[in-house]
């Protein structure tokens, strides 16, 4: 047998859960080539990564990288195994490793290839909290028109599934709809674990857990359901139960209590959480400090300990797009739960507990920070008159605001998570509730 149809016959056989079967076809190969040899490292590494055996999978496939080259496929395997054992550092690394090969051998991956590397780094980007760019990639795959129908409702499915995770309201009904209709009438329709998992998150959002359940139910009873794959299901609706703060959460932990036994860090603390156990500040900045930051936010934004301005801080860090999908998920979490953040001043800095800004060459900032925090609201030509002593306003000096306050804005962002200003058609007012205190 050749040996690359019997890598991808071995990993057919462990998606179909026939462990057995694969360890069979393993026996079968002798490599002799360097190229063979890496070919059944990785096979043999996709074993122990079924297994969930992660930190041999590491070992095995960082030998294999530095005695025989980077390889993508081995590097997508990586960066999974990374997350896995939560180790947020070294799964990101790996991910720009990925998304680094894949500018370089794009060309020369199979279709299908391509597309499951995509779907595999759009799921990292939302771990490292880029919301809309994991979208923007899945998005991106359905407008293809050679796209296949299975791929096609594997996309679909993690659209649905980031929505539902995320709070993004906007086409989730049409977009459950439209899946929900292909399954229906596909008529070779095969169980597929992602398309189902996508369905059912949307059903918990759009229907609750009294319809969604029925969909749980069937799910759990499949056979050869992988183990991972079940607490993926029920950790997720947990997680979705608990933001919502949703009465059935007792009930589902108390009906599901058997199969929500882990031994995963994480999962443990997601049950702690939903078991109201009390949890302090700092137990979440250790997992700050642990876990990618999409991966914390979502726990950290869920929890009942939540600090408003830290949070609205580590949403800075990620990407406009992204950063709007995190603070309306937060808003509607946090409704009520809002606190001011406080700002302190002097001639030399503005800082806040989160860091400070250095005015000794930000002329502009600190005479705009200076009028507004003694006038919350001025127009834009009083605000000009005000910083620049100006008697007469002409279009440069409008030039000259709008670069200032997008460049004060940028730097608030830094020390507060917010930025200083509103930029409206004629006026500029205070972007938050802050609370100016001076030094």
């Amino acid at each position: 047998m050749v040996l690359t149809d019997c890598y991808g016959q071995m990993v057919s056989t462990l998606s179909q859960g026939d462990l057995g079967g694969a360890k069979k076809l393993l026996n079968k190969v002798h490599a002799v080539a360097p190229i063979e040899k890496r070919i059944l490292a990785h096979m043999e590494a996709k074993l122990y990564l079924f297994q969930g055996s992660y930190e041999k999978v590491i070992q095995i496939l960082e030998a294999c990288k530095e005695k025989y080259g980077v390889y993508i496929g081995q590097l997508c395997d990586l960066m999974v195994c990374y997350y896995n054992i939560n180790n947020g550092p070294k799964m990101v690394e790996t991910m720009e490793s990925v998304e680094h090969e894949l500018s370089l051998c794009q060309q020369q991956l199979s279709f299908t290839s391509r597309v499951k590397t995509l779907v595999l780094l759009a799921k990292m980007q939302e771990e490292t909290g880029e919301i809309k760019q994991a979208l923007q990639i899945y998005q991106s795959l359905l407008s293809k028109e050679k796209l296949p129908v299975k791929d096609s409702m594997v996309c679909l499915a993690q659209v649905l599934r980031v929505k539902s995770l995320y709070g993004v309201q906007e086409g989730l009904s049409r977009d459950y709809q439209q899946l929900n209709l292909v399954v229906r009438n596909s008529p070779d329709y095969n169980f597929m674990f992602e398309v189902e998992h996508g369905l059912f998150l949307s059903e918990v959002i759009l229907f609750g857990m009294n319809i969604a359940e029925v969909r749980l139910k069937r799910l759990l009873s499949v056979e050869n359901l992988l183990g991972v794959d079940k607490s993926l299901l029920l950790f997720d609706c947990l997680e979705v139960l608990l933001r919502k703060k949703d009465q059935n959460i007792k009930p589902f932990i108390k009906n599901y209590s058997k199969d929500l036994k882990t031994e995963d860090e994480l999962e443990c603390f997601l049950l702690n959480m939903a078991n109201q156990k009390e949890l302090s500040h700092q137990d979440f900045i250790e997992w700050h400090q642990k876990i990618p930051l999409g991966q914390f936010l979502r726990l950290y934004l869920s929890s009942s300990c939540v600090d408003f301005p830290w949070a609205m801080f580590l949403i800075s860090g990620v990407k406009e797009g992204s950063q709007k999908i995190w603070r309306n998920l937060f808003d509607n979490i946090h409704k009520k739960e809002k606190s001011e953040v406080e700002v302190f001043y002097n001639d030399e800095e503005i800082s806040s507990i989160y860091g400070e800004i250095s005015l000794s060459r930000k002329a502009n900032l600190k005479e705009i920070f200076f009028v507004l925090i003694e006038s919350s609201k001025l127009s834009k030509d009083e605000l000009i008159q005000k910083v620049w002593k100006v008697k007469s306003i002409n279009p440069s000096h409008e030039e000259r605001l709008r670069t200032a306050l997008r460049r004060i804005n940028k730097d608030f962002k830094t020390i507060s998570g917010h930025p200083l200003v509103k930029i409206k058609k004629t006026s500029v007012e205070l972007a938050y509730d802050f609370s100016f205190k001076e030094k």
